[in-house]
């Protein structure tokens, strides 16, 4: 069993660095927890992320995730991000 500490900095296991649970809610995502995978085009149909976009969310920094959003505004309209 994984001790408080730990958990705070990789919640799931997979590595995914964080400040804590509670900050990860601070975190803006395009995700709308209806994951939706275009095996080809290897992209989320529902938040427009790529694979590794998604899997790397939480580790990048506040000005990547940003980029992220403004390709996927700009590719699909203001009504994406939450």
């Amino acid at each position: 069993m994984q001790d408080e500490t730990q958990r705070d900095t990789d919640v799931y296991g997979f590595g995914m660095k964080t400040d804590g649970i509670k900050d990860m809610a601070k975190i803006q995502t395009p995700c709308k927890n209806i994951c939706d995978l275009d095996i080809k085009k290897q992209v989320c149909k529902t938040c427009k992320r790529t694979e590794d976009e998604i899997a790397s969310w939480l580790d990048y920094t506040p000005s990547e995730r940003k980029a992220v959003m403004k390709r996927i505004k700009d590719e699909d309209g203001p009504t994406r991000i939450r």
